[in-house]
């Protein structure tokens, strides 16, 4: 039972405005798409980067203050699927990745003709970490190619030092922020972030790819689209990713309202801070 301070505590908060569901995906309502669904048909464009697609990825682009290069994907698993597919590594090669994540994550290893090498978290972050990989490295079966960290519920991930970790390593670093769109704000190292219904910021089903090397995210939209790249010669064995019009569609209403939707997040957040705030045990 909660104390009768924990109760003090969270009823002025109840009150204070309605609820924010959980399990609950927070999605555009019908109306908000109808501007967009009016392009599309003024256009008559439905996919294969149309107009809606290179606003959306245009406004993606512009929320990463460090201006990388980035390309939208069917799903976040086929973003990481192509990223490690675009990085040429040996195959089977062993990707360092979390004993503690989404199963997706070594779907997408898988995918790609490589082998998931599980590695412990760091147990206050519930993440990886330079050195805990560097730990995990000594008791690996073999040469590990590159790393995969996870995004733990959408911490924020240091990226900065998974940059300088692949600096000194030479080994390449994908990160997984499947569950971080408004904590991922750089991209020194390729980063996905999903796009799923469930996550802050969604289109349904969608991911996106963002990362300081221009011709590795070209490569991944060549993958994206049957190993074309600008003309109709399948220039590598790939497959159909991209999103389609309709999805860029709610992307942007979704962009639209997100400003009210974070502060929904936060304000919730701040609730539960002070709901808890005499709950020592939390």
């Amino acid at each position: 039972m909660p104390s009768s301070a924990y109760r003090a505590t969270l009823a002025p908060a109840q009150a204070a405005a309605p609820p924010l569901p959980v399990a609950r995906p927070t999605m555009p309502v019908a109306d908000d798409l109808v501007p967009y669904l009016r392009r599309i048909d003024e256009a008559r464009w439905y996919s294969n980067f149309g107009p809606l697609l290179t606003d959306f990825e245009a406004r993606l682009k512009a929320r990463f203050t460090d201006a990388p290069a980035l390309i939208t994907a069917v799903n976040g698993t086929q973003a990481l699927t192509m990223a490690l597919m675009a990085m040429k590594l040996p195959r089977g090669a062993l990707v360092a990745t979390p004993a503690w994540t989404f199963v997706a994550t070594a779907h997408a290893v898988l995918a790609a003709g490589l082998t998931p090498f599980f590695c412990d978290v760091d147990p206050e972050t519930w993440m990886l970490t330079p050195e805990t990989v560097m730990a995990a490295r000594r008791h690996a079966p073999g040469p590990i190619s590159a790393v995969l960290p996870v995004s733990a519920f959408g911490r924020p991930m240091d990226l900065a030092a998974w940059a300088s970790f692949r600096d000194a390593t030479g080994l390449p670093v994908l990160a997984d922020a499947a569950a971080a769109f408004d904590g991922t704000t750089t991209a020194p190292v390729p980063v996905m972030v999903s796009l799923h219904a469930t996550k802050a910021l969604g289109v349904g089903e969608g991911g996106l790819l963002a990362g300081p090397d221009p011709e590795l995210i070209e490569a991944v939209r060549c993958l994206t689209v049957f190993g074309f790249s600008g003309d109709r010669e399948a220039r590598a064995p790939a497959t159909n990713a991209k999103l389609s019009e309709y999805a860029a569609a709610v992307g942007l209403a979704s962009l639209d309202g997100w400003a009210g939707t974070r502060l929904r997040y936060a304000t919730a957040a701040q609730w539960l801070r002070m709901a808890l705030i005499n709950v020592p045990e939390i």
